[in-house]
């Protein structure tokens, strides 16, 4: 029971940051597009924006890629092996991490709030299209991150259930 509930996280851990680096590779490359096409201020902008943050998301992904399968595995092991790789490490690890994307996601929620403000103050100054542009790409990144956040807090709350059963605390 345990170990579908482990295969089952780090399965949706590995989708994740697939998806994660690929939403990042996907408007890394439409930015960059975009401004091949238009060269204009505003694109310049919005390609910034979207190329900064896409390329974060790319690094990211791929790191959590990585490390998933090697935590995936130590998991499993120890469940078979009864040692205490689960108690002593894993558990710990997810209670820190649920915290951290806490606080990533008031982080993100003041991001969003700070560029539309900072959006509507722009839309008053007609000659500052290229930070316009920028806003918007960071806009919708943060956007995407806070989702994104909160559908792997979801996840790691029912991982840390799970955990937790099995460890009966």
């Amino acid at each position: 029971m345990i170990k579908d509930r482990i295969q089952h996280y780090y399965r949706t851990e590995r989708i994740s940051s697939v998806v994660f680096s690929g939403v990042g590779v996907v408007s890394s490359c439409l930015g960059l597009l975009y401004y091949l096409i238009q060269q204009s201020e505003l694109s310049l902008g919005l390609m910034l924006g979207l190329c900064i943050v896409g390329s974060y998301q790319i690094i990211v992904g791929l790191i959590r890629l990585i490390r998933s399968r090697d935590r995936f595995k130590k998991s499993i092991e120890d469940v078979d092996a009864q040692s205490s790789y689960i108690r002593d490490i894993e558990l710990p690890r997810i209670i820190k991490k649920e915290q951290l994307i806490k606080q990533m996601r008031y982080i993100e929620i003041s991001f969003l709030v700070v560029s539309v403000t900072l959006m509507s103050f722009f839309l008053l100054k007609p000659n500052n299209h290229h930070m316009m542009g920028t806003l918007i790409g960071l806009c919708f990144h943060a956007g995407f991150l806070l989702s994104f956040d909160l559908f792997s807090q979801f996840r790691i709350q029912e991982y840390i259930h799970q955990l937790q059963k099995y460890l009966n605390l």
